[in-house]
C-alpha cells in the first residue's frame, strides 16, 4: 500500500514537473515571438527571423512563430522559403483569420514576382497562382478586403494581357479560290456554248407568226 502511494506521488509530481517545464518552454516561445514582433516593426527582419526560429526550436507547434516567419523572410524577399513557411502556416493553423492572413500573403508573393517576370507565359501563370491564395483567403476570411482587391487587380492584369495579344496578333489573310485547270476550262466552255446555241434555236421556234392578211 505504501509503495502504491508513494508511485502515485512520485508520479503526479512528474506530470507536474512535465507541465511547468511544458508551460514555461511555451511562455519562453511566445516571449521570443513579441520580441520578433518588436523588431520587425522596427525594420530589423534578420533580427526579427532569429527570434522566430528560436521560438519554434522551443515549441514547433507555435503557429504565430511559424506566421510570423514567413512574414520576416517575406520582407527579405526569400520567396521561396517564405512561400513554403506560409502553406506550413495555412494549412496547420485551426485560425481561420490566421490562415486568410498566410493565403494572403502567398499570393502578394505570386503577384510581386509577376510584376517582375519577363516573359508573357510565366507572368500569366504567377498571377493565376496570386488569385488562387487570394480566393483561399477569402473563403476563410470574407471581410478581409484586401484579398478581394489584389484579386480583382490581378483578374484585371490577365484580361488586359490577353486583350493585348488579341491585338497583336495578326489577322489571317483570305486564302485565294483555286482556279480549274485549262483541261477543266474547255469543256466547260464547250458546254456554254453548245447551250447558247440550244437557247438561239428555241428562240426561233417561239418567234410569233405573222397574221394573214384576209382578201375579203
Amino acid at each position: 500500500m505504501k509503495y502504491t502511494l508513494l508511485i502515485r506521488r512520485t508520479a503526479w509530481l512528474a506530470c507536474c514537473l512535465l507541465w511547468s517545464l511544458t508551460a514555461q518552454a511555451q511562455n519562453e516561445s511566445w516571449k521570443l515571438v513579441h520580441d520578433g514582433n518588436r523588431a520587425f516593426r522596427q525594420g530589423m527582419y534578420q533580427t526579427a527571423l532569429s527570434c522566430y526560429e528560436k521560438a519554434l526550436s522551443i515549441n514547433p507547434h507555435n503557429h504565430g512563430a511559424q506566421f510570423n516567419k514567413g512574414n520576416a523572410l517575406m520582407a527579405t524577399r526569400q520567396d521561396s522559403a517564405a512561400l513554403k513557411e506560409l502553406e506550413k502556416a495555412a494549412t496547420d493553423d485551426a485560425r481561420p483569420l490566421y490562415r486568410a492572413a498566410a493565403r494572403h500573403n502567398m499570393g502578394t508573393i505570386f503577384q510581386r514576382q509577376a510584376s517582375g517576370a519577363q516573359e508573357v507565359g510565366a507572368k500569366n501563370q504567377l498571377l493565376r497562382q496570386a488569385i488562387e491564395q487570394y480566393k483561399k483567403a477569402l473563403r476563410d476570411n470574407p471581410a478581409l478586403e484586401a484579398a478581394r482587391y489584389n484579386m480583382v487587380l490581378c483578374q484585371k492584369q490577365l484580361k488586359d494581357q490577353k486583350d493585348d495579344n488579341r491585338q497583336q496578333s495578326p489577322e489571317p489573310k483570305p486564302q485565294p479560290q483555286p482556279q480549274p485547270q485549262k483541261s477543266q476550262q474547255q469543256p466547260l466552255i464547250n458546254y456554254s456554248r453548245q447551250a447558247e446555241q440550244q437557247t438561239r434555236q428555241r428562240m426561233q421556234q417561239r418567234q410569233p407568226q405573222r397574221a394573214l392578211r384576209k382578201n375579203w
